[in-house]
C-alpha cells in the first residue's frame, strides 16, 4: 500500500493550514487544551516532514520554520507538565497546597513569556506549497518504508525491556514516543486500511501517557520539603502501579508483544 505522491502532498498542505490554525489560537489564548493541541499539530508537522526529500527539507525556509516550531514545542514541554501538575493537584483541595500550586503557577506564567515571543517568531514565517514535480514517488516510498520499519525495530527493542519491570520509567516513555510515531506515520495512509492498528496504538499511547503523567508527578512530589505531601504521593503511587498492569494486560491480553506487533509489508510497500 504505502503512501502515494499525493495522499503525501495532501497531508503536508492540511497540517501546515491545521498548524497555523491552533498556532493563532494559542497565541491569543494558551490555555492547556491549546497547548496540547499546539504540540499535536506540530508533532504531526514534524512527521510528514521527516518523509520529504532532502532537498526540501534543506532549503532555508524551511528548515527554518521546522527549527522554530520544534523550539516552540520543547519550549511548551514544561508549560504542559505545569498543566498536567495543576490538574492533577486539583483533586486535592482539602490540602494545604496554596504554596505548591503559586509556585507552579508562576513557574508556567514565566515560561509562557517566552514561549508567546517563540510563538510570534514562528507566525512571521511561511512554509511554502509543494510542488508536485519536486516529490518523488519511489523516494518517498522509499522514505516512509524506511521510517516505520524504523520505529518497529525500535518498539520491539523496547518492549521486553518496559514488561520485565514497571521501574523502567525511561524506556516507558521511550516506548510511548516512538509509538506515538508510528502512530502519526500510518494515519497519513487511508484510514479504512489501518484503522485497527492505529487504535490499538492510540491505545497503548494512552496509558503509557496516564503512566509517564504519574511519574512526571511522583518525582515532583518526592522534591517537595515544604508540605507533608504523603497522602498524594501514595495515592499517585498507586494510580502508577494500576495502570502500569493496565499496560501489561492489554499487551498480553491482544498479543501485541509478542508477536502481534509485527511490521505489515502490506502496509509500507
Amino acid at each position: 500500500m504505502g503512501i502515494s505522491k499525493k495522499l503525501l502532498i495532501q497531508r503536508f498542505e492540511k497540517n501546515t493550514k491545521n498548524t497555523n490554525k491552533i498556532l493563532s489560537k494559542y497565541i491569543t489564548n494558551p490555555t492547556d487544551d491549546n497547548i496540547h493541541d499546539m504540540r499535536v499539530a506540530m508533532r504531526r508537522l514534524n512527521v510528514v516532514s521527516t518523509i520529504l526529500p532532502k532537498k526540501i527539507r534543506k532549503n532555508s525556509s524551511f528548515s527554518q520554520y521546522l527549527e522554530q516550531s520544534w523550539k516552540l514545542f520543547k519550549d511548551n514541554t514544561e508549560i504542559r507538565d505545569c498543566d498536567i501538575l495543576l490538574e492533577k493537584l486539583g483533586d486535592y483541595q482539602h490540602e494545604p497546597l496554596d504554596q505548591i500550586i503559586s509556585l507552579i503557577e508562576k513557574k508556567r506564567k514565566s515560561g509562557l513569556e517566552k514561549c508567546h515571543n517563540d510563538a510570534m517568531k514562528l507566525k512571521k514565517l511561511k512554509l511554502s506549497t509543494l510542488q508536485n514535480n519536486k516529490v518523488s514517488k519511489s523516494k518517498i516510498q522509499e522514505k516512509f518504508s524506511k521510517l516505520v520499519q524504523k520505529r518497529y525495530y525500535k518498539i520491539n527493542k523496547l518492549f521486553p525491556i518496559v514488561l520485565q519491570s514497571y521501574k523502567n520509567v525511561e524506556e516507558l516513555h521511550l516506548l510511548r514516543k516512538e509509538i506515538k510515531k508510528l502512530r502519526y506515520l500510518f494515519e497519513l495512509l487511508p484510514n479504512s486500511k489501518i484503522k485497527k492498528l492505529v487504535n490499538e496504538l492510540k491505545n497503548l499511547q494512552t496509558i503509557l501517557g496516564d503512566i509517564h503523567d504519574s511519574d512526571m508527578m511522583i518525582s515532583f512530589l518526592r522534591e517537595i520539603k515544604t508540605n507533608d505531601v504523603s497522602i498524594i504521593l501514595h495515592n499517585e503511587e498507586e494510580r502508577r502501579s494500576e495502570n502500569y498492569e493496565k499496560f501489561v494486560t492489554l499487551v498480553k491480553t491482544q498479543h501485541i508483544y509478542p508477536p502481534r506487533l509485527q511490521m505489515d509489508k502490506s502496509i509500507i510497500d
